[in-house]
């Protein structure tokens, strides 16, 4: 969702996932569990969770085809550099920005970050 508001505010967006897809924990964790809350909770407000009914629960699965669907949709694939994890972030040294070690990746250096790392990341925030 952050990626696609930065991208309808014209800025370049670069996302690294340590994962082969979007989804976090549902994509790992969840995926024959059953949502504990209606699927209003779930949805974005700018794009529909049309799989599952008004007021119903949808499952673990039905939620992650739901977040590709919305990466998808917004094209955001194409700004996501998969099975990509960012081991370090510094700051340049002598101007504003940051530099992000990718280990064999290499680095990539960028002028803001977001960090987005998610509260069940497995890796110390």
């Amino acid at each position: 969702q952050m990626a696609r508001a930065l991208l309808a505010h014209g800025l370049e967006v670069t996302v690294f996932e340590t994962a082969p897809k979007v989804g976090g924990l549902w994509r790992e964790n969840y995926h024959t569990y059953g949502v504990q809350v209606p699927k209003q909770l779930y949805e974005f407000p700018d794009f529909p969770f049309d799989a599952v009914s008004w007021g119903d629960y949808p499952t673990g699965g039905q939620t992650q085809t739901y977040i590709e669907a919305y990466a998808a949709h917004f094209k955001l694939e194409k700004h996501i550099k998969f099975n990509t994890t960012v081991l370090a972030m510094t700051e340049r040294k002598g101007q504003k920005g940051y530099i992000f070690d990718l280990g064999e990746a290499g680095s990539e250096e960028f002028d803001f970050a977001i960090i987005a790392t998610g509260m069940y990341s497995q890796v110390p925030n």
